[in-house]
């Protein structure tokens, strides 16, 4: 009997060693999957276009987070869920049991082996892992002043590249019932960053704890509109040749307003966070968020520091590649006598007017104009600076003066998304930026007809319209013009700084356009179907 007993208490002992060996495991600095297994379902590897900017490049995407988020029907186990057993009984025991503490482990880690699949994505091999917050410094903290607030209805967009993914959101994330929106900023210190004084880190990385929850980012707000990402999305703050010690993120989150406070927040009122809520950030960086107020007002990030596709790292996409963000490789100084290995040349394409960044089919308009009527078809639109034609809920023709910011041209309850395209045809966006040469930002608008694409046919397309994101008294607003019949010889100048720039070309379907040109000459090469 003593033997048998003996026995089975050696089962249970391998047992619980075999969980916990796995669970290190689950810990150690790996990519998603780890001997094959993932927490959550991956998509398998596919081929997209890196915008480089110049000449297209092919690159893969690899171990992509196949749901929207944490989705319980994308959610696998190990044949023998040993790790989910340690865990269970660890959380059982720090609850009034022989592991009791001041919290029990689950007020803490409400799913500690799902946060550490979490803490997998969208950082690369090699770099850190971790941000620590201990008795002698805060990597991450709150910043001074007001750092969490409430939000109704918010503008969104996919930030990542047409080329990458398709996704289908909504002109606004609206919260539902009793749910809030909640943006809490952090301040993170230059001592969290890489060599290269970028502080690496994804959606997945960050999480809220309010009643024993996990709540994880919606995405990150910048410049009024939220840039809804996927958790496996990498990001980047950059600190290289700021100077400043710390740089802020706005990361917003949608919760049921019972698990973070006990109040009703509203237009002029503020609201408590409950007792034992806080903020995470790369496993290790915890800000205690409890008693602070819960703000009504939201004040944008002047600055942001937060980058996705480094310049410089996507001239170098074919180093290495992986969900879209690309590895910095910095390279050694050869030894005398050896000219060490060739590096790519970063490929600039830039005039006196303007900087070419990407081209895509899309008849998609950058930020959405919403009006208050419901009808499909409508005449003489005019409201906010805003007039135009719509035609089965697309926009025929448009013309816009920056007089109200994006968030106001968004926030009615019927969404203008696209712009009308004739049958048989296709619109064409080509995105550009101000010319860092350009003493004048605005020089580019009097020569739109001066830009054309090109098929592989030698046709020419002359632009139907133009839009442009304006930086009016810190705020962006739309400066656009656009009709399905006429071609644009010019944009309106207006008050304010141009941003971003959206030339729109209708096309045939069907062609390939292979070159931007600018004054009858080629300005890009660029690989459009």
């Amino acid at each position: 009997m003593l033997e048998s007993g003996g026995g089975v208490m050696g089962l249970i002992a391998s047992f619980f060693a075999t969980g916990i060996v796995t669970i290190a495991g689950h810990s150690l600095p790996f990519g998603p999957t780890i001997a094959g297994f993932a927490r959550f379902a991956l998509d398998g590897e596919r081929n997209v276009v890196i915008p480089t900017g110049g000449q297209m490049k092919d690159g893969p995407i690899v171990d992509e987070l196949h749901g929207e988020r944490f989705e319980e029907k994308d959610r696998t186990s190990m044949l023998i869920p040993v790790d989910d057993v340690v865990i269970g009984m660890v959380a059982h025991l720090s609850d009034g049991g022989a592991l009791a503490g001041d919290q029990p482990f689950r007020a803490i880690h409400p799913s500690y082996n799902d946060e550490l699949f979490n803490n997998r994505l969208g950082l690369q091999v090699g770099a850190k892992r971790t941000a620590v917050n201990n008795a002698h410094t805060d990597l991450v903290k709150s910043p001074a002043g007001e750092s969490v607030f409430w939000m109704g209805s918010i503008p969104q967009k996919d930030p990542e590249f047409a080329t990458y993914r398709e996704r289908q959101i909504g002109p606004n994330l609206k919260p539902e019932g009793d749910q809030i929106i909640v943006v809490v900023r952090v301040a993170v210190n230059i001592d969290a960053t890489d060599d290269d004084r970028l502080f690496r880190f994804g959606l997945g990385t960050v999480r809220l704890v309010a009643n024993a929850k996990n709540h994880f980012p919606e995405g990150t707000m910048e410049a009024g509109t939220l840039m809804n990402g996927k958790p496996d999305d990498y990001l980047f703050l950059n600190f290289g040749g700021t100077g400043t010690a710390d740089e802020l993120v706005d990361f917003v989150f949608l919760v049921d307003r019972t698990d973070i406070t006990d109040e009703t927040p509203g237009p002029k009122q503020s609201a408590k966070i409950k007792s034992g809520t806080f903020i995470e950030v790369k496993k290790l960086a915890r800000v205690d968020l409890s008693g602070k107020d819960i703000s009504p007002v939201f004040n944008p990030i002047e600055k942001s520091a937060l980058l996705r596709h480094p310049d410089k790292l996507i001239a170098q996409a074919y180093a290495h590649m992986h969900r879209g963000a690309v590895a910095p490789t910095p390279v050694a100084a050869p030894a005398p006598g050896n000219k060490g290995p060739e590096t790519p040349a970063i490929i600039v394409k830039e005039n006196d007017h303007v900087e070419y960044l990407s081209a895509a089919v899309s008849p998609k308009i950058f930020s959405t104009i919403s009006l208050t009527i419901p009808d499909e078809n409508a005449n003489g639109i005019e409201f906010a600076g805003v007039k135009g034609n719509i035609r089965a809920r697309k926009w025929e023709s448009l013309e816009v003066d920056p007089k109200e910011n994006l968030a106001k041209l968004a926030d009615a309850d019927y969404p203008i998304e696209e712009l009308s395209v004739p049958d048989g045809k296709k619109i064409v966006q080509v995105k550009m930026s101000p010319s860092s040469k350009a003493n004048d930002p605005w020089s580019w608008a009097a020569k739109v007809a001066d830009f054309e694409v090109v098929d592989e046919g030698g046709v020419n397309y002359k632009p139907n319209g133009a839009m442009a994101k304006v930086k009016v008294g810190g705020q962006d607003t739309m400066a656009a013009k656009f009709s399905i019949d006429t071609k644009l010889k010019e944009l309106k100048r207006s008050e304010g700084r141009p941003t971003e720039i959206y030339l729109i070309f209708i096309v045939p379907q069907g062609v390939n356009l292979r070159s931007l040109n600018f004054e009858g000459k080629s300005f890009v090469p660029i690989n459009v179907k």
